[in-house]
């Protein structure tokens, strides 16, 4: 901390503020009493890095192969737009 607050230029006399100066106070105990967001597997996944095995989008091909077509029916309607605009001379 004190590398930072020279960094910054932070050079005023910081005893006068007292706890102040230190936003979390107790706050780190505070968290530690909170329950885990995670399960312990999820825990041990991430430190290990292992991603396999779990569930995978069951609609994601589905998603894709739409997303795909509606692209090409885009390109195809534009370009017929464009076509039928150079024919009528506009």
């Amino acid at each position: 901390m004190t590398q930072i607050f020279s960094q910054l230029g932070y050079n005023f006399n910081a005893t006068k503020l007292g706890d102040a100066n230190d936003p979390t106070g107790n706050r780190e105990l505070e968290l530690l009493k909170l329950k885990p967001t995670l399960h312990s597997w999820q825990y041990e996944a991430l430190a290990t890095n292992d991603l396999t095995g779990y569930m995978k989008n069951p609609v994601s091909n589905t998603i894709a192969n739409l997303t795909s077509f509606v692209t090409s029916m885009n390109t195809i309607a534009f370009s017929t737009h464009l076509t039928i605009l150079e024919t009528q001379n506009l």
